[in-house]
């Protein structure tokens, strides 16, 4: 016999926030994988914004943990340069609490007013975090998982200025587990020191079942405001067959 569940998200300040869902998929009590990378930089106006190293890293912070209830990473002026300003940092990555709740990630990044002067200096501040977490199915009936059912939906806040905000939700097995599989889903395969660390899959990916990633929006005016993403399958099917005892990933 075979019994359907659906799945939902809430995403918070970039990140998965809660789940709801009904059946006997099991969450885990910690994250399986968990990245989380904060950095602050600075880049000259009209000369290298905008080129390839063109930011100079003030400071950054990365913290990376298997098997743990989160992992976090921060940066504030103390870290880089007292006698100036040029931002802060910081983002973590937690298990979700409950037998069915998703990763909270959160992500915080603030860059300070440019620097007046010949060459005026603009800080570039980003924050990153991402979450595994594993569900076990730990009833006696196979559950069928709806690989196009998983949504969620980033709630920000801006302040008055310009920024970018990006979220990605997928569904995986346990192909995850291999750290060079995660390098490939969450930095890409190029893990150079200047890369902060972003949503790199695709369907292609190993253990892909479904994948949601909407891009990159523009961060240009102040309140709150929102981001939807849904998941499409990448398997050709529509659901997963999930048997007594097997586990899959968010």
């Amino acid at each position: 016999m075979l019994k359907a569940i659906k799945l939902s998200g809430l995403l918070a300040g970039a990140a998965l926030a809660s789940g709801l869902c009904s059946g006997a998929a099991r969450a885990a009590e910690q994250l399986t994988w968990g990245y989380a990378a904060a950095q602050v930089g600075t880049c000259v106006a009209g000369v290298t914004c905008g080129l390839p190293g063109g930011v100079r890293v003030l400071g950054r912070d990365v913290s990376l943990a298997t098997d743990s209830p989160n992992s976090r990473a921060s940066i504030f002026p103390s870290d880089y340069a007292p006698s100036a300003d040029f931002g802060r940092s910081w983002a973590s990555a937690a298990a979700g609490e409950g037998d069915l709740t998703l990763p909270v990630l959160k992500a915080y990044a603030l860059g300070a007013n440019p620097i007046p002067g010949p060459t005026p200096t603009i800080a570039v501040n980003f924050a990153f975090a991402a979450g595994v977490q594993g569900y076990t199915n730990s009833g006696d009936t196979a559950l069928i998982i709806p690989l196009n059912a998983f949504s969620g939906m980033v709630d920000y806040i801006s302040s008055p200025g310009f920024g970018r905000i990006s979220a990605s939700l997928a569904v995986t097995t346990s192909a995850i587990l291999d750290p060079d599989v995660a390098a490939l889903w969450f930095q890409g395969p190029n893990l150079t020191p200047g890369d902060g660390g972003r949503f790199a899959a695709n369907c292609a990916t190993p253990g892909a079942l479904a994948i949601g990633n909407p891009g990159v929006s523009t961060v240009s005016k102040p309140g709150v405001q929102f981001l939807p993403v849904t998941t499409s399958s990448c398997t050709g099917q529509d659901s997963y067959v999930l048997n007594p005892g097997d586990s899959f990933y968010i």
